[in-house]
């Protein structure tokens, strides 16, 4: 049987809400050195925020910031606004070959995995592609080799 996205995923993750502000989820990213995190409404995955979108919209409206205007702006707007709606997801009984043929397909390097049911998605987990490569190498170890 072949392994699925189940076998795989961490089910422990980090999440934001659609009103958290762009500073808080720069700082969460930066934080927990994470590029993507879910945003999730009452457990449902609604979205996904990447570090790339948040620093590509955030310069662009900061260059056109006057300096005096630039925190509250990083202060008071949502992630709603940037957040990817178009998400791809798998489920935990998804094949890690699919899972993997997806990312390569798109250029993602995570996938949300979600229990689907007729009140939206649930999320109950996430794939990176540094977990794929984690267990394609069979190191559980994070760092690279000195």
């Amino acid at each position: 049987m072949a392994a699925r996205v189940a076998d795989l995923m961490r089910a422990d993750f980090i999440v934001l809400r659609q009103e958290e502000v762009e500073y808080a989820a720069d700082r969460l990213m930066r934080l927990a050195r994470v590029r993507h995190l879910p945003v999730v409404e009452g457990g449902r995955l609604v979205g996904v925020l990447s570090h790339r979108d948040l620093r590509d919209a955030v310069v662009a409206r900061l260059e056109l910031a006057v300096p005096s205007e630039r925190q509250r702006m990083l202060l008071s707007q949502p992630v709603h606004g940037l957040m990817r709606t178009d998400v791809i997801a798998v489920e935990p009984d998804c094949p890690l070959a699919r899972a993997a043929e997806l990312m390569l397909c798109y250029g993602i390097g995570f996938l949300p995995v979600v229990e689907r049911n007729g009140s939206g998605d649930r999320l109950v987990g996430i794939l990176t592609e540094s977990d794929l490569l984690r267990a394609a190498y069979g190191s559980s170890s994070a760092s690279a080799p000195g």
